[in-house]
């Protein structure tokens, strides 16, 4: 089978399964907008509007320093003249735009495994019917454009198409600033290794690679330290660490709710006898409570990686009033456990859901340490880290912050692709780009 007619079968049949869902659920615009969602159409009406990315505060334009501008872009075309959104369209465009996600996984494992076609099907397959990305098509928020370029950062690297790779990288990162560092590592690990991967990386390459990796992220560096007066990415990084963690610790230390939780540790930090910055003040906070800390990274953990988003399915196609997203608390008390034991008695269909779901997420999850072993034997360490470096940094940074279903998109994709060379464990030929 060709790259392109493996890439299309592989993009035919996510569409579909992304078309099946969406005619499903409807046109109702409860399934598209969250409590973040205004966060992103503010700063797009602005910038349709009045041709300046702010946002719009008691009658004043203020230059937006928290959310960075990749989504509210790619938003504007879909507004209305009256600043309402054409949801509908957002949704599909969307579920285009993560079946294309699926057919790059295709081509980054195509060229990864030496064309091996059946290898790459697998992987692309795998992405094609995940259904937290399925899902996520429905919703106005960053996780599907995010995906999008963590995938085409993955087929570029796979591919030895560094400027595609970089620029990638960057887009990620303007979408969703959770990828910026991500972006320091592939350029330290390319800087480290450039001479040992085989073939090995040119100067050129590397050049071009850091040049249009890193040069738009200092430009918004700039452009931040010029309205603010801080050289800072976005002012979300701090709020991260400060308003999640450290109340995540709060609560499980004390038993209260997050909310409570989330006051708790505001009024310690306004009363600290000495002065520091959020952030600064919330790392010495989790260093003075590292045992709960590592609790609440280990119950991450599983949540990261057994996420299902089966809770507010339910809620869309069954129509359960429990899991409506917008009467829900911001952090349950309850277990994962106790949450899953609930949605059973409550709607026993989903045990069947849970267990095929949760199937595939193992077999995954074996193939691609299968996957992994066999990339580190056939190419080495040093490639397979770097193709693996999405997941070692994306869970790196999500545990303890709240790990939820959503946030293991970005870790999938190389992970689908690990996957489809654990499930041929046969020995590699002779790599040929």
């Amino acid at each position: 089978m060709s790259a392109s007619r493996g890439f299309w079968l592989v993009v035919g049949l996510a569409l579909s399964v992304r078309a099946v869902f969406l005619l499903a659920i409807g046109p109702d615009p409860r399934y598209a907008y969250f409590a973040d969602t205004p966060s992103y159409t503010g700063p797009a009406i602005s910038l349709k509007n009045h041709g300046a990315y702010a946002t719009l505060k008691e009658g004043k334009l203020v230059p937006e320093l928290n959310r960075t501008p990749g989504y509210p872009l790619f938003l504007v075309p879909f507004l209305n003249t009256d600043g309402s959104l054409r949801h509908r369209a957002v949704q599909w465009i969307q579920a285009i735009l993560n079946a294309l996600s699926a057919g790059l996984v295709y081509g980054a494992a195509f060229f990864y495994w030496r064309k091996d076609a059946r290898t790459a099907l697998l992987s692309g397959i795998a992405m094609a019917v995940d259904f937290v990305n399925v899902i996520h098509c429905a919703y106005i928020l960053t996780d599907i454009l995010f995906v999008f370029f963590v995938c085409l950062s993955l087929y570029g690297i796979a591919r030895r198409q560094f400027l595609l790779a970089g620029a990638a990288t960057a887009a990620s990162a303007f979408v969703r600033p959770v990828s910026l560092y991500l972006a320091v590592l592939l350029a330290a690990l390319l800087i480290v290794f450039a001479g040992r991967l085989r073939p090995r990386v040119t100067s050129k390459q590397l050049a071009g690679f850091m040049l249009v990796m890193l040069l738009p992220l200092a430009g918004w560096y700039a452009r931040n330290q010029s309205i603010s007066g801080q050289w800072t990415f976005s002012t979300v990084q701090d709020s991260n660490l400060f308003l999640i963690r450290t109340a995540l610790v709060e609560m499980r230390d004390k038993g209260v709710p997050f909310e409570q939780a989330a006051q708790i540790v505001q009024k310690a930090y306004e009363q600290s006898p000495d002065p520091k910055t959020p952030s600064s003040w919330a790392a010495r906070y989790l260093l003075t409570h590292w045992s709960v800390y590592a609790q609440v990274m280990f119950h991450d953990f599983l949540k990261l990686f057994a996420g299902n988003s089966i809770k507010v399915a339910t809620w869309m196609f069954m129509k359960d009033p429990r899991y409506d997203p917008a009467h829900q608390t911001i952090l349950s008390t309850q277990t994962a456990w106790e949450q899953a034991k609930e949605l059973i008695q409550r709607q026993p269909v989903t045990l069947l859901f849970l267990f095929l779901y949760m199937t595939f997420l193992g077999v995954v999850y074996l193939l691609a340490i299968l996957g992994m072993h066999r990339s580190w034997m056939a190419e080495g360490w040093r490639l397979t880290l770097l193709i693996a470096a999405p997941v070692v940094y994306f869970t790196a940074v999500t545990l303890g912050a709240d790990a939820q279903a959503r946030y293991r998109l970005p870790i999938m994709p190389a992970l689908f692709l690990f996957a489809g060379g654990g499930y041929k464990m046969a020995p590699l030929k002779e790599r040929d780009l």
